[in-house]
């Protein structure tokens, strides 16, 4: 026989829409940790809008945010940090 998940942990596998939201006293003083900017939570992650449309999107594991720049998902178009950084240098404070 075949072990099959309850349904409530199969809807609840991953499913970003799902994610629990952080403390709104929270939310208020993360920023970006590479341009200082205010984030906001969009499902299973935190993100800073850009000027040009863009974001940067940091991951929420287990209910933490993940908010180290090496964990940035850069905007599409962008392959790695060091494109965000080239990108986004007049954004990044020294």
């Amino acid at each position: 026989m075949v072990d099959t998940p309850a349904p409530e942990a199969a809807a609840d596998a991953g499913d970003p829409a799902d994610a629990p939201a952080l403390d709104p006293q929270l939310l208020a003083v993360l920023v970006c940790p590479l341009t200082r900017r205010p984030l906001a939570q969009r499902g299973d992650r935190l993100v800073c809008s850009l000027p040009d449309g863009s974001e940067l999107a940091y991951p929420i594991e287990d209910g933490v945010p993940v908010l180290l720049v090496d964990a940035v998902v850069p905007p599409e178009g962008l392959a790695d940090l060091a494109a965000v950084r080239e990108k986004y240098a007049e954004l990044i404070p020294d």
